[in-house]
């Protein structure tokens, strides 16, 4: 068995996902790499909520 990594083209993968995160201080986060990404925030005093478009 041969220890060099295979020299064979992998495949590419055309995925689209998303991410929301909240940081510890409280701070909200999105990232995605969709065409567009729908989100919502609710806290004690309303809610937010859109789509976000990338260019």
């Amino acid at each position: 068995m041969s220890s060099h990594p295979s020299t064979k083209p992998q495949p590419i993968l055309l995925i689209h996902g998303g991410i929301i995160l909240l940081g510890p201080d409280g701070q909200i986060g999105i990232a995605h790499n969709t065409p567009r990404m729908a989100w919502g925030i609710a806290t004690a005093t309303g809610h937010q909520q859109g789509i976000t478009r990338n260019p």
